[in-house]
């Protein structure tokens, strides 16, 4: 019985190691959609538009599935643009179940080295497949049958009522898989300090040999060390009975972050156009922020200093209300007046430009202007307000501003802020040749 143990418990182990080195999954970033080349011993099953999965998340699709050079299956995939791949990436051949023949996928891991390009292939050394289960059957043969039985009778009396102690071991079995796994990783991560201290041990150990009586005293302490240790066993049992829950839940901690890692990696892509607006305008942003310490503290002091100024304000207000009340009234009635006046005032100060013509000229006697009175009849025909002509105009006796420079601006009531106090008979008529455009 104690020779089966020794054989049943390191393959227990392997399994372990092999059960915890398939769970991690490692992520990364770089260029999408790469087609990788991966190589099978056997591919049984698997077919074109099989998925391909990080953990359990689909990444990918199997694109076709060939024949090697060598006589073994070529499997290409197609990864997703938000999943690549780098130079320690592996890749195994997994079953949904044994029941049916095409129920195969392919499980990837990233990898943690370069991004490999596309067309990059997997090996053998990288790749791994189910064992099939006629495969498995083919193995047993008679003799292996009577080895089966023989070692299954020797369990069952070995077990046999020891069902809760089992049970027990189970339930902590999660725990020291973990404990395992982690245990490997480290071993492999620490290889050279390992080295290290196998080397420094073995002068260590020539050191004490040549030393007995100290070795002796390192015993007795050592041995004191081990007593308390086992005293304390029982703390220690309940301690390492409460890892395996929180490791549980670390676990699932990590199965939704990797199965998050998709999406953050999509949010980090479309935040890269805001982050460089923000890159870009920062030297703006600081300039804001330099300028901006002078201003609050006149904001701050206007702040102090404004409730006595409007306070100050209050008799000025009280004196303007009246009238400000008041001013709408005369603005209303005073707003045609300047309308008025806006229009007529190149017609009013047109006779400016020709009394200096007037005056600029001197006559053989030296006057510097000369008056002429011509006692000529007025036309005694009637003329339009926009005409410029002579003539008797009819009732406002009022012509259009401009009509004199024959620019007659015909609709210039419709400027007025004050109103339209004036507007030409509808029955006003303005010759042809004279009309402007």
């Amino acid at each position: 019985m104690k020779a089966r143990a020794r054989i049943i418990v390191p393959g227990i182990l392997a399994v372990a190691v092999l059960i915890a080195g398939a769970v991690i999954v490692l992520s990364g970033g770089g260029p999408s959609g790469q087609t990788i080349a991966v190589k099978f011993e056997s591919a049984n099953g698997l077919i074109a538009g099989a998925e391909v999965r990080a953990g359990s998340v689909k990444v990918g699709v199997v694109e076709e599935v060939t024949l090697g050079e060598d006589d073994k299956p070529v499997v290409t995939v197609q990864l997703e643009d938000d999943y690549v791949v780098h130079e320690g990436a592996t890749a195994n051949l997994r079953m949904l179940s044994q029941a049916g023949q095409l129920n195969r996928y392919v499980e990837m891991t990233s990898g943690s080295g370069r991004v490999l390009g596309d067309g990059a292939v997997l090996g053998l050394d990288v790749t791994d497949q189910p064992v099939e289960l006629d495969d498995a059957l083919s193995m047993l043969t008679p003799e292996l049958r009577t080895d089966v039985r023989r070692i299954s009778a020797s369990l069952d009396r070995g077990l046999r009522g020891h069902g809760g102690d089992l049970s027990a071991s189970l339930r902590h079995t999660d725990g020291a898989l973990r404990e395992t796994n982690a245990l490997v990783a480290d071993l492999a991560a620490d290889g050279p300090a390992l080295r290290r201290l196998v080397r420094e041990s073995r002068t260590l150990v020539s050191e004490l040999a040549q030393d007995p009586e100290g070795l002796q005293a390192v015993a007795d302490r050592v041995a004191g060390t081990l007593a308390v240790t086992a005293r304390r066993q029982r703390e220690l049992g309940a301690t390492v009975d409460g890892l395996g829950p929180g490791l549980r839940g670390a676990r699932r901690a990590l199965d939704e972050l990797n199965a998050t890692t998709p999406e953050l990696r999509r949010l980090a892509r479309a935040a890269g156009p805001a982050a460089q607006e923000i890159r870009e305008q920062a030297p703006t942003v600081r300039r804001l922020l330099e300028a901006a310490p002078p201003a609050l503290t006149e904001a701050q002091n206007l702040t102090e200093t404004a409730p006595a100024q409007m306070e100050a304000l209050r008799p000025l207000l009280r004196e303007a209300t009246p009238v400000v009340q008041r001013l709408p009234g005369a603005l209303q009635q005073f707003a045609p007046i300047l309308d008025e006046m806006r229009a007529r005032a190149p017609d009013a100060l047109g006779w400016l430009p020709l009394l200096g013509d007037a005056l600029s000229n001197f006559d053989v006697n030296g006057h510097a202007a000369r008056f002429m009175f011509v006692a000529t009849p007025a036309p005694e025909n009637t003329v339009q307000p926009d005409e410029n002509r002579a003539g008797q105009l009819e009732a406002p006796f009022d012509r259009v501003p401009g009509a004199v420079g024959n620019q007659p601006w015909r609709d210039f009531a419709e400027s007025f802020v004050g109103g339209k106090p004036w507007v030409a008979p509808e029955n006003a008529k303005t010759p042809a040749k004279e009309r402007t455009p």
